[in-house]
């Protein structure tokens, strides 16, 4: 045995954020035991100082919260509101003039970037609260679209917070309303709703539901003649077989997928077909072909600004080192990984880091701190 745990700090840093990411879950009345159980399954990106203290306001951060964001939403709807913003900031602002010239593409995207961080931030799902039942008023300008994408990022949210019921229920709603709104794609939201259903079935271990939705996805995309889409559902298939053993299947399914997102120069999903083609390869033992595609993806990632993607692939990248017994490395991989998935608040992601750092002390001999 070595001298001493190779990451001696790990554990307070644990209780700590422990302690962060149940405030806010305890704080909403309207979380139940799926919630809690969902640990493991946290994600997001980290969320601004400023939110991040509403949300350790035990007494009624998710009401105050609501409060805020409708009015501010209300702007887009209320004329005597903006002039008391106006008042307030002795004359129209630039911000308020947009509203008045167009209500409802400022509504689009005032809800865009509100949501956007709930879907970067799944820790304050809880602020958002379901379709409904969510004290979050959208305005009346807004236009469907909106309305629909409000729907649909409190599936991703509640997906990565790991509220897996609560995900699935939204994404059946963001199908049935499309339905009715004149003007929407509805099949659009369908391939979105498959897409969620899959990666939820996936989470709960249920692997022949998730290539279920991954193939109907698929047999939809090519239908619609979406090379995009269909790339995306090979994506899943790659994954759903990797997950499976089948390695032959998932290089094929993830080549393929490569392919298009290469040819349509999709960053992001280039980045997580990269990681997958790393993860074969390293399960198959060709480490220099692993360590490229996982490099390459972490470049992507990290052009992105994609938090969790970046610590995704550090913890990747760390393994391959453990393997290689480069402790030093691995360490260093390992814990900006776990400091990455503790600042976004993805439970999954740090529950994973924490295994990789157990198995690297472990491989150093220090069992207590393992």
């Amino acid at each position: 045995a070595g001298p001493g745990p190779v990451c001696p700090e790990v554990g307070k840093g644990e209780q700590q954020v422990q302690r962060r990411g149940g405030e806010v879950r305890e704080e909403d009345g309207r979380l139940d035991e799926e919630e809690r159980r969902g640990d493991e399954q946290r994600g997001g990106e980290e969320s601004p100082p400023a939110v991040e203290r509403l949300g350790d306001d035990r007494a009624d951060a998710s009401d105050r919260f609501a409060a805020a964001v409708t009015a501010l939403f209300g702007l887009a709807d209320s004329t005597d509101d903006r002039e008391a913003v106006a008042a307030a900031a002795s004359g129209h602002t630039a911000a308020l003039d947009g509203i008045v010239a167009d209500p409802t593409d400022w509504a689009d995207e005032a809800i865009r970037k509100v949501f956007d961080l709930g879907t970067s931030a799944p820790k304050l799902a809880p602020l958002f609260g379901t379709t409904g039942e969510s004290d979050i008023e959208l305005p009346a300008a807004c236009s469907d679209e909106a309305r629909l994408r409000a729907i649909e990022a409190r599936g991703q949210m509640f997906t990565g917070a790991g509220a897996l019921d609560r995900a699935s229920a939204e994404f059946d709603t963001l199908v049935e309303t499309a339905r009715d709104c004149p003007g929407v794609d509805a099949d659009e939201r369908r391939l979105t709703a498959l897409y969620g259903r899959c990666q939820i079935a996936r989470r709960r271990g249920e692997h022949e539901a998730a290539e279920r939705h991954a193939r109907e996805r698929r047999s939809l995309a090519e239908s619609l003649d979406s090379p995009r889409e269909v790339a995306q559902s090979r994506l899943l298939l790659g994954q759903i077989a990797h997950g499976r053993g089948d390695l032959d299947e998932a290089e094929t399914e993830l080549t393929a997928a490569l392919e298009t997102f290469e040819a349509l120069k999709e960053p992001r999903a280039e980045a997580e077909t990269r990681r997958e083609r790393g993860l074969v390869a390293a399960y198959r033992g060709n480490h220099g072909t692993a360590t490229e595609h996982l490099r390459r993806s972490l470049e992507r990632y990290r052009e992105l600004d994609d938090r969790r993607g970046e610590a995704s692939v550090l913890s990747h990248l760390g393994e391959l080192d453990r393997q290689r017994r480069d402790v030093e490395a691995a360490s260093e991989r390992f814990l900006r990984a776990l400091e990455i998935a503790r600042e976004i608040g993805d439970r999954a992601l740090e529950g994973e880091s924490l295994a990789t750092l157990a198995n690297l002390e472990l491989t150093a001999g220090h069992l207590d701190a393992a």
